[in-house]
């Protein structure tokens, strides 16, 4: 960076040359500052800072820095430049001074179109007018410091402002004025819970309650104030000082509220604490209040005299008028009612040291005194109601000025309300449309899947349908295949056999001819035409034809089940399934006992079969028996045909049947 220069100097020569420019080059500066010039505005700008104390170094160092800045056009370098130089100024007293350079810094923010340090500007103003005793002029500044930055949308500057402008109401004595101001710049710190702001808007309202009387309110605010600061979050960011000040504050609300005996153990203890930090203004501030509280506690104690002259005696060494008000007005009320000479010696120093500072609140509080303890004072009484009228005027201004800000801070708050109202509005208005497309595709993909459920269902009906119309053909059939068995094959075999009867050879042709005729009674009985309005008696009939001496039959629950419900096709079924196993029994199982269990379940009936004979071999019997024809009718039907694999010996199977397809 630092070989930049020595290049582009050299290089602007040669092109000047070039051009046939007779005219002497300089060093220019166009394409910016070099970096030695940028490190000497730094080292100008850290000196005077760190030798602020030193009024003439430190002046020195910031107007060679604010010339350098100037020099080279940077703006914002120079408005960082008249920042420190009033507070230079401002610290030393020269407040006329500051107050010139303040200007400076408006005009040169304003000419640059900068709202933040226009902002600032406008807080410098105010703070040095209000250093000349201009309170209602400095509320001016400090609200127009707090529009801009309100407008900018830098809520923790605008709390700050806002701090400000409460502070110099209650210094007007308008506490009402500073409450609603405190309130209001809470409302900037909602989302800045961090910012010791929050503290000092705290403090401030905790003060402005305890002068309106209001000590519940003011112990309320005082308390949150201590709390927070001594939270994890403020305990590194605020000082000794500021403890000791929430606390002193405490124990005057506590005094207010004639709660000597608390009030006089927290500024004994305090008073400990100014020693360690080896801080007199402190010590003296506290030591003053300590002796003013154990004399209104008890006014003949002999301490309170002492300890009110040690804090004056310290306060003239720092020559502090504000502090020395507080000592003068505690040791006029305090000799009051013993020395009026030395009271109203004390009254007439307060008074100077208020008229010093043009504190009218301090001025009044020092004529009542005087007033009450020399009632000759003509001249007194007619400063009070000068100074009182005076005062109610500044109050009125200064409330003049803020509410019309405050109107437009209420305006911009419900714009700004009614500007998220619109974005929640735009937002629900999204959420609905997302709500009512996500609706309309859950409902095009509902339709779809019932769609396809009752296409599918549609299906599987007509597929039943089909097997239901296959089963009715299938049981015509063979009610004709049985009706035409019975009239001509068993007919005519039963007259051949009637014949042969009277053959003496009859016994081997008749041994044959029994077996023919046997068969085809079978197949007239396992196609026997089915009656559905007695199906129950039909079905009782049907299996007790397999009752023999060899093998017994058991039929348990059948009249327990509701055939009326079962639809014909179904029964079909049931009776061609018990048909299939009764008969397998009868060929192949060799059982003694076999029952037929019916029970009525949930839109259905269940059968068990049971029999104790050989059992059924799992690998051949099934397709063999033509069980496993059964087996798919039941399933066709909706139903289920389930084994019982674990017995050793004999057959169990549990079927259920549905009342409807």
């Amino acid at each position: 960076m630092k070989k930049v220069a020595p290049i582009i100097i050299p290089l602007l020569f040669l092109f000047a040359t070039y051009c046939g420019c007779t005219s002497k080059v300089q060093k220019s500066t166009t394409s910016g500052p070099s970096s030695q010039r940028l490190d000497s505005l730094i080292n100008f700008y850290n000196t005077s800072k760190k030798n602020i104390k030193d009024f003439e170094q430190s002046i020195t160092s910031i107007n060679q820095y604010i010339n350098s800045s100037i020099d080279l056009q940077l703006d914002s370098l120079t408005c960082r430049g008249y920042m420190l130089k009033t507070r230079i100024l401002g610290y030393h007293g020269y407040y006329d001074s500051a107050l010139e350079v303040s200007e400076l810094l408006l005009q040169l923010a304003s000419k640059s179109s900068d709202s933040s340090y226009m902002g600032k500007a406008y807080n410098k103003l105010g703070i040095y007018t209000e250093s000349l005793g201009k309170l209602v002029e400095a509320f001016n500044y400090y609200n127009l410091s707090f529009k801009i930055h309100r407008d900018i949308n830098d809520s923790l500057l605008a709390s700050k402002r806002l701090l400000v402008m409460a502070n110099t109401q209650a210094t007007l004595g308008d506490y009402i004025g500073s409450n609603v101001t405190a309130v209001d710049g809470l409302k900037y710190l909602a989302e800045n819970q961090s910012s010791t702001t929050l503290l000092g808007l705290y403090h401030s309202l905790a003060i402005s309650y305890r002068e309106q009387k209001n000590y519940e309110q003011a112990l309320f605010w005082n308390t949150k104030t201590i709390n927070l600061s001594e939270s994890s979050l403020f305990s590194k960011k605020i000082n000794a000082y500021d403890q000791l000040k929430f606390r002193n504050t405490r124990a005057n609300i506590l005094s207010d509220k004639k709660e000597y005996d608390n009030s006089i153990l927290i500024l004994e203890k305090l008073l400990e604490d100014a020693l360690e930090l080896n801080d007199s203004i402190e010590y003296a501030r506290i030591l003053s209040n300590l002796g003013k509280i154990k004399w209104l506690k008890n006014r003949k104690n002999s301490e309170t005299e002492k300890m009110l002259t040690t804090a004056l005696t310290i306060r003239q060494k720092s020559n502090n008028n504000s502090d020395l008000i507080a000592s003068h007005i505690h040791l006029a009320k305090y000799y009051a009612n013993i020395n009026t000479e030395k009271a109203i010696y004390h009254a007439v120093e307060a008074h100077k040291s208020a008229s010093a500072l043009k504190n009218k609140i301090s001025i009044l509080e020092a004529l009542n005194i005087l007033t009450t303890l020399d009632s000759t004072r003509l001249s007194s009484f007619r400063e009070l109601k000068k100074i009182n009228n005076a005062l109610k005027e500044e109050q009125k201004r200064a409330r003049q000025i803020y509410e019309p800000t405050r109107f437009e801070n209420q305006r911009l708050t419900i714009e700004k309300e009614e500007g998220i109202l619109q974005l929640i509005r735009e937002k629900n208005q999204k959420r609905w449309f997302l709500v009512l497309f996500a609706l309309l595709l859950f409902g095009i993909l509902v339709y779809t899947y019932l769609r396809r459920r009752i296409q599918k269902e549609k299906h599987r009906l007509q597929i039943q349908k089909n097997t239901s119309e296959k089963i009715l053909e299938i049981h015509q059939a063979e009610n004709r295949l049985s009706k035409k068995v019975h009239d001509t094959i068993a007919n005519k075999i039963y007259l051949v056999k009637v014949l042969i009867d009277k053959n003496i050879h009859k016994e081997e042709i008749q041994k044959k001819l029994d077996s023919i005729y046997i068969k085809a009674r079978d197949i007239s009985r396992e196609n026997v035409s089915i009656n559905f309005e007695e199906f129950d008696k039909e079905l009782e009939n049907m299996i007790l034809d397999y009752k023999s001496q060899v093998t017994k039959v058991f039929i348990v629950g059948l009249e327990t089940i509701h055939w009326n419900k079962l639809i014909n096709i179904h029964k079909i079924i049931v009776y061609k399934v018990i048909q299939e196993l009764m008969t397998n029994m009868y060929k192949h199982s060799e059982a003694e006992v076999t029952s037929i269990v019916f029970s009525q379940i949930e839109k259905g009936l269940e059968i068990v079969y049971t029999d104790n004979g050989v059992g059924i071999n799992w690998n051949q019997d099934l397709k063999k028996n033509g069980i496993s024809i059964m087996e798919n009718r039941v399933k066709k039907i909706g139903g289920s045909f389930k084994f019982d694999t674990s017995r050793v010996s004999g057959t169990k199977i549990f079927i259920q049947i549905p009342e409807s397809g």
